[in-house]
């Protein structure tokens, strides 16, 4: 009886691991005005879309002011070199003068005002 036991728990162990890989390959962010960003949103992982209004490069950190029409939000790129190469990618990819980017990150808040710790850039 215990074998039987230890056999189905372990197959439904197996299973739910497999369609929680499942289920995190096949859910995308889907992308949130930036307008639209508010308190419901603090702590969690938004997809957004904008133009780059401003980017100041310091030491190990760049900040990267988006907008679209109407609002705008400042976005946190803590350098490490995956997101290097990929701002370099974009960079070089990218001859407009108003360049658009898309960021996927975690809205923080910092004096009062929403900002996004980016994750992923392009």
């Amino acid at each position: 009886m215990k074998k039987l036991l230890i056999k189905f728990i372990f197959f439904f162990l197996i299973l739910f691991f497999t369609l929680i890989l499942f289920l995190e390959e096949n859910l995308e962010l889907e992308y949130k005005d930036i307008c639209k960003i508010n308190m419901n949103d603090l702590n969690k992982y938004v997809k957004v879309k904008g133009s780059i209004k401003n980017i100041k490069n310091y030491k190990n950190i760049t900040f990267i002011t988006l907008t679209n029409n109407e609002c705008k939000i400042d976005n946190v790129l803590f350098q490490n070199l995956d997101n290097l190469n990929n701002l370099y990618k974009l960079n070089k990819n990218n001859k407009k003068k108003e360049k658009e980017l898309t960021i996927i990150g975690k809205v923080t808040l910092y004096k009062g005002n929403f900002e996004i710790i980016i994750s992923e850039i392009y």
